[in-house]
């Protein structure tokens, strides 16, 4: 009998050892503070440098009106100007062009640039109706849309044409016109596509 109360008293002495170790454990782990999770910071991606279409086009400047325009290098050597005559050598636009149509190449739009003193309204109607000293092709066109525009700071207007006869192989043949004033001329960017004229006016700058 002693034997098995010695063994008794054995086993109850290691479960009130483990009873204190498991009470330390459990008073221990519910003490420690629940650290608070760090927000990972997500680099920005890198901004993708564009590529800027006109950066290696060339620059016209006329002194004369005060105004300088950007061209394709893909255009002619130099802006040139209606010779009238066919088949005759090229006559080059300069820093004095005035009163005249300024071609920068056979597919880009052309810059007609002549004395004005009206508003942009009476511009457009001037010019509609043929009195500019250049062909005013917008006489014979039927106006299908217009679209206000900002060109260097200066209140624009552009508008989509058509023929005033329409033959079926032409009926979706559109013109475009844009028409803006400044230092007292009238300037109609004439021809092309509405990307290129977009283009080509965003490098207009009035100098002087």
């Amino acid at each position: 009998m002693k034997n098995s109360k010695g063994f008794i008293q054995i086993i109850v002495i290691i479960l009130v050892v483990l009873a204190i170790i498991a009470g330390v454990y459990y008073f221990g782990t519910k003490n420690k503070s629940i650290p608070t999770p760090v927000a990972s910071v997500q680099p920005f991606p890198s901004p993708v440098a564009t590529s800027d279409p006109t950066a290696n086009w060339k620059t016209y400047v006329n002194t004369k009106v005060g105004f300088q325009i950007m061209y394709p290098t893909t255009g002619f050597s130099k802006p040139q100007l209606p010779s009238g005559v066919a088949n005759s050598p090229e006559v080059y636009a300069d820093e004095n062009t005035d009163n005249n149509d300024i071609f920068f190449s056979n597919s880009a739009p052309s810059l007609e640039v002549f004395e004005f003193s009206g508003g942009l309204d009476e511009l457009i109607s001037y010019y509609m109706a043929g009195k500019a000293p250049m062909f005013a092709p917008a006489a014979a066109e039927v106006v299908t849309s217009t679209e206000m525009l900002q060109v260097d700071g200066v209140q624009a207007k552009r508008y989509e044409t058509r023929p005033k006869i329409v033959y079926p192989e032409t009926e979706n043949d559109r013109s475009r016109f844009v028409y803006f004033v400044g230092h007292n001329h009238g300037f109609v960017l004439v021809g092309g596509t509405q990307s290129q004229e977009d283009q080509i006016l965003s490098t207009f700058k009035f100098t002087n």
